[in-house]
């Protein structure tokens, strides 16, 4: 039987807590991603991280000694305007990497607003695709998903960069989303969701989750089922790699 250590175990819905991949992620060379609560000082020197940029409204600058601060005061909605900070945050940190030092982006949870400002950084100055850029994360760090508008802005700066986009949005029933959403990287272990429609006055909803671990001589699955609500349904589904809504849930 194959076996699968603690970071193959698939997702669950856990409330009140984060998914297990949250922590410092290494992108590249003199580049780091990760969600506010994993910041500490020991971290940070341990990293030779001397630049952070905080993409967030949220959270505050921390106080940490040798550190230069750049903060986007941005949300995570569709409708900001990411892609004025995309330049400047790249050119930067690939300043700081030439300099010898290492660079770190935050958001909140290091989900969409960190994770969009990475990948205009590879694809400026590490010669990789959109589309190169998003798999290769997501491999390291599977829970990224920045949103629809985020993504359009990324396609446009792709276009500016390299002339040509390597990403396209596909329309759904629920809305636009890139279509690599839809893909899955080879080799890589994959998920799925099923849950009917929320109907009634029921506050929660049994959902089966099924985790399709690939290797190169097998593949297998395992299904677990939790109680959810409405709102957790959605909020954990952008966390899932690949998603397949038997019925989608209307938005609270």
């Amino acid at each position: 039987m194959a076996s699968t250590d603690s970071n193959d175990l698939p997702l669950t819905f856990h409330r009140g807590h984060t998914p297990h991949s949250m922590d410092i992620t290494r992108v590249c060379d003199g580049l780091y991603l990760s969600d506010f609560d994993s910041l500490t000082e020991e971290k940070i020197q341990a990293r030779n991280i001397s630049f952070i940029v905080n993409a967030t409204t949220e959270k505050p600058n921390l106080d940490f000694l040798n550190v230069e601060f750049m903060k986007l005061d941005i949300y995570d909605s569709p409708a900001e305007n990411i892609r004025q900070f995309m330049d400047v945050c790249a050119d930067k940190i690939r300043a700081v990497k030439e300099a010898g030092g290492c660079s770190l982006i935050h958001c909140a949870f290091g989900v969409s607003r960190s994770v969009t400002i990475c990948l205009a950084y590879l694809v400026k100055y590490e010669g990789k695709t959109l589309r190169e850029a998003y798999f290769d994360l997501k491999y390291r760090r599977p829970i990224i998903r920045p949103n629809e508008g985020f993504w359009k802005q990324l396609i446009s700066f792709e276009i500016d960069v390299k002339g040509k986009a390597s990403v396209k949005m596909a329309v759904y029933p629920m809305g636009s989303m890139p279509d690599v959403y839809k893909s899955v990287r080879p080799g890589t272990n994959s998920f799925k969701v099923s849950c009917s429609e929320f109907t009634g006055k029921s506050r929660f909803k049994k959902v089966k989750m099924i985790y399709t671990v690939r290797s190169a001589y097998s593949m297998f699955n395992v299904s677990i089922f939790t109680l959810v609500t409405k709102s957790e349904y959605l909020y954990w589904y952008s966390f899932i790699h690949s998603g397949d809504l038997n019925s989608a849930p209307s938005g609270d």
